[in-house]
Parts: C-alpha cells; structure tokens; sequence
C-alpha cells in the first residue's frame, strides 16, 4: 500500500509542479508585459513633455475653477517673479489680481464649450504687456456623457511688439492725414490769394500776375 501511495503521489507532485512553473512564467509574463507597458508609457509621456515644452508659445492647463495644473517653460519665464504658478489662480498669477479678468475667456470657454478668445493685458510691471489670449475646452467625461468642459487650455502669444508697431503706425498716419490736409488747405489758400492779387491789379488797370489775361 505505502508503494501504492508513492506511485499516485508522483503524477500529482509532477502536476502541482507544472502548475506551478506555469504560474511562475505567466507572472514573469505579466511583468515583463507591465514593464514593457510602463516603459512604453513613461516614452510616451516624455515625448509629450518634449513637444509641450519646445512650443514658443505660452501653454497653460488649469481646472474648471481657474487653478493652474501645468504650465509650460515660456510662461515660466514670462512669469518668473510669481513661480511657482501651479496651485495658483490664473488671475493671481498672471495678474496679481484677486478676481478674473474683466473679460475672461477662460471663463467663456468654460461656459460655451467653445474655443474663445481676447487680447488682455500682460502682467503689470512685465516686458510682456499685451497677449492673445485664446481658450481651448477640455472635454473628458466618458463614464458620464457629459459635454461639459473639465478644465481649458490656455495658448498665450506675446503681441507686445506688433501692438507697439501697430500703434506707432496709427501714430504716424494721423499725423500723414494732418500733413496731407494742412497742405491741401494751404494750396487752396495760395489759389484764393493769387485770385485776389489778380482782382486788385485789373481794378487797377494792370495785368494779371497769376493768371492768364482773358
């Protein structure tokens, strides 16, 4: 009986084992898999960072309630004297202010669903003084079918030096159309004062100076 048991003992012992390997490999398996898994996401997460940082404009991501989450290096740098940005409200941080901008496109983003857009003011103080300033909605509720916006894009450009130009030119064109009108009128003078002249000579019997005798 005890030879007995020892035969039939040693399939069973063969099968836990077989088992047990398989197991073993399906685990080695499943972390080789996550580890591929991790590795691919942690790329595809530096990439993002990458393409996110090498954008020459300014890119901020902030929740429904103006908090900004992330920022990108140029609004940093546009903004170094208020870092850190994130954790903060937009309007406190890009304009020392304790309300929202008065208009806001975030908020209009926000309210619309839609992409919306302004030219506001730069950080007082800051070489940046003026800003296009679009808003972009975040849409991400699949679980909920939601077509509410969970948060928005800021995409800030720095116009301070086209506004600059653009004013300087409106500058220079007034004064054009001044110049222009000044000697206009001054030509239509000068013809009025030699019809004058004309008029006074011929009562005198004279030729005219300025104009042909007719």
């Amino acid at each position: 009986m005890n030879h007995a048991q020892k035969v039939s003992a040693g399939p069973a012992i063969e099968r836990r084992s077989s088992t047990l390997i398989a197991f073993a490999l399906f685990r080695l398996e499943l972390e080789a898999a996550h580890k591929k898994s991790v590795d691919t996401i942690k790329e595809n997460e530096q990439f993002m960072t990458s393409l996110f940082e090498s954008i020459q404009e300014g890119i901020s991501i902030m929740k429904p309630d103006l908090t900004i989450l992330h920022v990108n290096g140029i609004m940093k740098e546009w903004y170094k004297g208020n870092l850190p940005l994130e954790g903060k409200k937009c309007y406190e941080a890009y304009q020392k202010s304790d309300k929202p901008c008065d208009p806001c496109p975030s908020l209009r983003c926000l309210k619309s669903g839609n992409t919306e857009f302004n030219i506001v003011p730069g950080l007082p103080g800051s070489p940046v003084k003026w800003i296009e300033l679009y808003s972009y909605p975040i849409k991400d509720n699949k679980e909920t079918n939601s077509d509410e916006p969970t948060g928005v894009i800021e995409f800030v450009r720095d116009i301070t030096k086209r506004t600059r130009v653009e004013k300087e030119l409106k500058k220079k064109m007034s004064q054009l159309e001044l110049f222009n009108k000044i000697a206009v009128d001054r030509e239509l003078k000068m013809v009025e004062l030699k019809k004058e002249v004309d008029d006074l000579l011929e009562m005198q019997g004279l030729d005219k100076k300025y104009s042909t005798p007719g």
